[in-house]
């Protein structure tokens, strides 16, 4: 097994729709090691955040932040994220109370 340490993603800003923000890779499994979402408005902005299977879609039985405030010019690390799996082609959705005031980090690994 090979496993190659990287970013998920490069900083996104989150959207008010939900959007996906990583896709797994094919025949392989993505491991989370890091998240942050950082607020780089002057207002405070909340978040819901979805591992989301293949070929699902966001939904409660995937969601694992909800609501979560991030105060105007803050960093919330998201602990709950890390160790996480994402399988074969399963997808990091998310949303934001406003636009382009949250910025997504993920980082990780991914084993193939």
């Amino acid at each position: 097994m090979t496993t190659t340490l990287r970013p998920f993603n490069a900083g996104q800003q989150l959207t008010t729709s939900v959007a996906t923000y990583y896709t797994g890779a094919a025949s392989s499994r993505s491991v989370i090691y890091n998240a942050t979402v950082t607020n780089t408005s002057a207002s405070d902005a909340t978040f819901d955040l979805h591992l989301v299977p293949v070929s699902g879609s966001a939904s409660d039985a995937n969601l694992i932040i909800k609501d979560k405030l991030v105060p105007a010019g803050q960093t919330y690390h998201a602990t709950e994220l890390s160790g996480k799996i994402i399988s074969n082609n399963g997808t990091i959705q998310a949303s934001a109370s406003a636009a382009t005031t949250l910025s997504l980090n993920i980082s990780g690994a991914i084993q193939n």
